[in-house]
């Protein structure tokens, strides 16, 4: 699994469709500040900087778009209620914590005559600021990286991919925070 971190970019997903060409199949890119995020229907996703946790996952599955929203969103709402939040799924693709938005996903496919790719972008709100965000629920930092970690190998978990699963975890394992999901703190 490839991770790329930017300081600053315009999207997660822009990047990743620009240049899936180069990227590895299970690529995650995280930003600290998006300067044009987006969601669903062109709507604006809009971040102050180092406020929230925005990646995109890039990964080329034959899989139904909706079903990997879905999966994402389920996965993301399992990592919080491991640390007894209690997060629920507005369908198809928000988050709420205490009846407010704390995260969204974004789906997005690239064809080039055939399916290249699928990307599945991210945005949580994290850090005291503009928007509820999960420090308004548990008040105190937020380790971002376990986060996205831990959300995309919950996405394996779900998603029936077991050659994906094995390789991935065996990959994941080696980073010091993965090795104990449900004891470890954010």
């Amino acid at each position: 699994m490839k991770y790329i971190e930017f300081e600053e970019i315009d999207s997660t997903n822009t990047y990743i469709h620009d240049h899936y060409q180069e990227l590895d199949y299970d690529t995650i890119v995280r930003a600290h500040y998006q300067t044009h995020g987006r969601g669903r229907s062109n709507h604006i996703w809009e971040a102050d900087k180092n406020e929230q946790l925005l990646f995109s996952y890039y990964m080329k599955q034959n899989v139904d778009p909706l079903k990997v929203s879905a999966i994402m969103a389920y996965a993301i709402v399992t990592v919080l209620r491991m640390k007894q939040i209690n997060a629920f799924i507005k369908w198809p693709n928000d988050i709420y914590v205490n009846n407010q938005k704390i995260a969204g996903i974004l789906v997005e496919t690239i064809y080039e005559n055939t399916l290249q790719g699928i990307i599945i972008g991210t945005g949580l709100n994290i850090s005291k600021g503009s928007y509820y965000s999960l420090y308004d629920v548990i008040n105190h930092p937020i380790d971002k990286e376990k986060i996205v970690y831990c959300a995309i190998l919950s996405a394996y978990l779900f998603s029936n991919r077991p050659y994906s699963i094995s390789i991935s975890i065996f990959k994941l394992e080696k980073l010091p925070f993965i090795s104990t999901l449900s004891t470890s703190s954010f």
